[in-house]
């Protein structure tokens, strides 16, 4: 009672390709046979070495440019991107002391104040990421014969371009 009917009166060939369509759809995808995740390569420290310093010197030029345009940035708010906003209240004749404590109020235009804000990440990041390759850099040249196995994470933080 319970087999598929061959005789073809009732669908045995449709029961066929439902068992056939079961079977595919349990395959496990190709990419989780790979198992990426577990890979391993060896390189020596020495070759490390070399990477950070590529990486300490593109740190080192990312800084120096960001530098500058911190410079640009801060002449550009001091030359014409501060706002006064004077209080009507100190052009009477004689204001209140509190109204001088309220008179004005200075502030730094949206825009570059959004460029400075920008500025400031960027020297964050370059500099954290330039101490970060130094540190390396130094371990790895005091120890340039040792081998090295790197993940993809690994071998990203070493080799990845820009």
């Amino acid at each position: 009672m319970g087999r598929p009917r061959t005789d073809g009166k009732h669908g045995g060939a449709r029961d066929e390709r439902q068992v056939q369509a079961r079977s595919v759809s349990y395959r496990r995808p190709h990419h989780m046979d790979m198992k990426r995740d577990e890979w391993k390569f060896e390189y020596t420290a020495a070759r490390l070495a070399e990477a950070a310093d590529a990486k300490i010197s593109h740190h080192g030029e990312r800084l120096a440019f960001w530098k500058a345009k911190r410079d640009e940035v801060l002449a550009t708010i001091r030359a014409e991107g501060l706002e006064i906003d004077e209080k009507i209240v100190v052009g009477y004749q004689s204001p209140k002391s509190r109204d001088w404590e309220r008179a004005n109020r200075v502030s730094v235009r949206d825009d570059l104040r959004q460029k400075l804000d920008e500025v400031l990440e960027k020297l964050r990041h370059h500099t954290e990421q330039l101490t970060q390759y130094e540190g390396w850099s130094q371990m790895l040249h005091a120890n340039p014969e040792q081998r090295v196995g790197l993940d993809i994470d690994d071998w990203l933080f070493v080799f990845r371009r820009g």
